[in-house]
Parts: C-alpha cells; structure tokens; sequence
C-alpha cells in the first residue's frame, strides 16, 4: 500500500510508471552485456572480430555472445533499428478478365505525419510512376484524422487535386473503432476492478437491504422492483453496448451508402421502371462527367430490356463479367466505364496491413542498413509473388550477356 501511494497518487503517475519501465528496460540490457564482458575476461578471449556487424561470422566473440543471448531473450529483438516511418502505397485496378485487383507499388520513408507532406509524397511517386491522379477514382485508409480527416486530411487535399476521387473509409478500421467505441460507453467494462472491489465488501459485509412487507390491500406496483443478476446484466451492460454497437453501425455506414447508391440501380435493372432508370442514369452521368456521357441512359434503358429478357439477376461484379465474356464493351462502353470505376473502389487497407508485415521480414535488425530501393524492390517481388513467379527472365538474361560480352570486346 506504501508503494501503490506512491505511483498512484502522483499527477504525473503515467510518466513515472514510463519512466520506470524503460530504467528497467535498459538495466536488463546493461546486465547483459556486462555478464558478456565477465564471461570473456575471466577465460581470456578476445572480445573484437574483423567486423563490428550482427550476423556476420567474423564479428567477434563479444557480439557472437550477445546474439546467442538474443536468441533466447526478448529484451534484444527489435526488428527494426532504423525506426523509419514508412507509408505502403497500393492501386486498385480491374484486369481484362474482369477480377479487380490490389498490387503494391512501394514504401514511401519520411513522408512526414501531416497532409501536406504525404500529399507530395503520394504526388511525387505518382509522376515518377507516370500514374495521372485524374484517372484515380477511388481512395481509403485508415481512419486516422490526418488521412481520413472532414476538413485537413490527406483524402481532402487529394481530392482538391480531382474531384472525382471518392474517399471510402477503411471497413476492417471501422468496425474496430465501432467495436472499440462500444466497450467504451459501458462504465462496468471500463471500471471493472472497481466492480471486483465493490463485490468484494458486498459479500463480506453485514449490511441487508431492508424491504418493507406488503398489506393486504396493497399492490407493490408503486416499488421499484430489484433486479436479478442476470437483468441487471442484461439492462445496463448487454443492452447498452448493443444500443452503442448499432448506432456506431448507421452512423458509419452512411459513407459506404453514399457510395453504393450511385451505382447500385446497375444491378437492379430488371426490377426497375425504365423512368427510374433514366433518373439514376443521369444521376450517375452528372457525378462524373467527364468519364460518361448522355448516352448512358440509353445503354442502361437497353441493358434492363437485355436482362429481362434472358432473366438475369446479378450482382455488379457478375454484371461486369457478363458484359467480358459476351463482348459487350461496344455496345454498352459508358455502362462498362461505370462498372470499371466502382470495382476499382478499394473499401479496405488489408493489402497495405499485409506489405508492412512484408516489411518487418525483410528489413530486420540484420538488414538495418538496407537503401530504400532494394527495399522496394524485394518488397514487390514478396507481395506481389504471383507475378514475380510469372516473369520471364530470358529476354534479361539475353540483354545482360549481350551488354557484357560487347564490353569486354571493347
């Protein structure tokens, strides 16, 4: 109880306890290394080796000694010793056998935590990609403020660049947040040690609730009732995170509807009326403008007649597909553009999750010193492995021996 006065008392409570952590931390390391010391001065050996590298066989017994200790001890196994903010940049595009797809262009380093800088990050990369962000139509990430921000964001100063680049919030953060948001709002949740403690002297005191008894001629409809454990659970916890849970879930919702309902009658058609059609037609024409034109509506008055008439009910996906396989294109080119963009919507960051993992296995404490361009590099060949299997290495090959053998000719 002296100790916990103490911590727990201060104002600055948080920061002690940081700041004992870390004193910790690095007496753990000091002791270590000074066993490594002991251990090699008491037998004699040399301490130095020809490099001064972790992993290199001629690194010396000193740091030979250290990496064995690491093996088996957690203290020593940052992955990361260069501590480099790194942003995954990722497009999302439909191939020509209809199946949209997500690859991996780099890390960006040091972009910087405000818009503005990963703004000309995001640009810069973009031309040296020859990438034109007014062929961009769709942007998520994660729902931090300075990416997913009303006013000052990332995805604002984007779409200051072109319009037409919706934003979509990432659904797998989302839902996080609405799952965080809701374990939030109950106070048992979140004060569940002062809940032990209140049944702890709850079961050891005397005390009894003094109930009065009821009359003969009197109902008990005008005394609160007492609740049972299991309501009392059911009202105040279950109720009020499900309550929290579905608020969460609409209000959240609305920036995925706001998208979906501009394409959505696409994959209606054959229940539609052709007035309707023409009204979320022209609807749809004047949000992008410049990608279709007027006769949209005729294409989807013509669509609806050619799917009621063979019966098909799809989705937007199987729509687009459809369209592939019969060689519709022509006919339908601006119905085809519109399914083009919303397949091309990302509505996740997983692809961007999964390259940092990548990451933390390629550039590990033994590759610390990696240049970003190797990095990258052997990123894509990682990520995107189905295509790294796929290249064909003779034409480079040929190109690399040719160059060679006309150089030492000359």
């Amino acid at each position: 109880m002296k100790k916990r006065g103490q911590t727990e008392a201060r104002i600055d409570s948080k920061l002690f306890e940081q700041l004992e952590d870390e004193r910790k931390y690095w007496r753990n390391v000091l002791l270590r290394v000074v066993v490594a010391v002991k251990s090699l001065a008491t037998r004699g050996f040399s301490f130095r080796g020809k490099t001064d590298t972790f992993g290199s066989t001629n690194n010396g017994n000193f740091m030979m000694l250290l990496e064995v200790i690491s093996e088996f001890d957690p203290v020593d196994s940052t992955p990361d010793i260069t501590n480099v903010d790194q942003l995954s940049l990722i497009v999302r595009f439909v191939q020509d056998n209809a199946e949209p797809v997500e690859r991996f262009l780099c890390f960006l380093p040091n972009t910087g935590h405000k818009a503005e800088d990963m703004l000309l990050a995001v640009m810069d990369t973009f031309k040296t990609l020859n990438i034109d962000i007014n062929n961009c139509r769709g942007q998520s990430y994660d729902n931090a403020s300075n990416m997913s921000g009303q006013y000052n964001s990332l995805q604002v100063k984007i779409k200051e660049k072109c319009q037409y680049v919706t934003y979509v919030p990432c659904a797998a953060h989302s839902l996080n947040l609405i799952g965080s948001s809701a374990a939030e709002c109950c106070s048992e949740a979140t004060k569940f040690f002062r809940l032990l403690q209140n049944s702890y002297e709850y079961r050891t005191s005397d005390k009894r609730i003094i109930k009065r008894k009821k009359r003969d001629d009197e109902c008990r409809d005008s005394e609160g009732e007492m609740l049972q454990g299991r309501d009392y659970f059911r009202v105040n916890t279950f109720l009020l995170i499900c309550d929290k849970l579905l608020g969460e879930l609409r209000r959240r919702k609305t920036s995925y509807d706001a998208v979906t309902a501009n394409f959505a009658f696409l994959c209606k058609l054959d229940t539609m009326s052709e007035a309707e059609v023409r009204v979320n037609a022209i609807k749809l024409q004047k949000l992008y403008p410049i990608d279709l034109a007027d006769d949209l509506q005729e294409e989807c008055v013509l669509l609806k007649q050619f799917l009621t008439a063979n019966d098909n009910k799809m989705s937007l996906r199987q729509l687009y597909l459809f369209m592939k396989q019969n060689d519709l294109k022509e006919a339908f080119p601006y119905t085809e553009i519109a399914l083009r963009m919303f397949l091309s919507t990302a509505v996740t960051n997983c692809t961007a999750e999964r390259s940092f993992s990548v990451l933390k296995r390629i550039k590990n404490y033994l590759r610390s010193r990696r240049s970003e361009e190797r990095l990258n590099s052997l990123a894509i060949l990682n990520i995107e492995a189905d295509l790294t299997k796929s290249i064909n290495y003779d034409s480079v090959i040929d190109e690399f021996v040719n160059q060679f053998v006309h150089r030492k000719k000359m």
